[in-house]
């Protein structure tokens, strides 16, 4: 199971979701993997990482009244969010805690 990406990475894919510079779909697809591998409850120590990293999934979802779900609204909003996170602990979360 490959590692789940840190805070910084995340925030990297959603500025450039913000940006342009990367398209919807490829960051969905980089987060996915991550998500599918960690089916079920995640152990993680960074929860608002693991939530952006969830949220970045969906930044392809489609929706019946225009082309996407989420905007780049959204994108800033989930960034901030990040942002405003206190710090992860230094310690992963245990199969115990789950």
């Amino acid at each position: 199971m490959a590692p789940l990406p840190g805070r910084e990475e995340v925030e990297r894919k959603l500025q450039e979701l913000i940006d342009g510079t990367v398209a919807r779909e490829e960051a969905s697809e980089w987060a996915r993997p991550f998500i599918v591998e960690e089916a079920g409850p995640p152990r993680v120590a960074d929860e608002a990482a693991w939530t952006a990293i969830g949220a970045i999934g969906m930044a392809d979802a489609p929706t019946t009244d225009r082309r996407y779900l989420y905007d780049v609204e959204d994108f800033e909003a989930w960034l901030q969010e990040l942002r405003d996170a206190p710090p992860a602990s230094t310690v992963p979360r245990s199969e115990h805690d789950l």
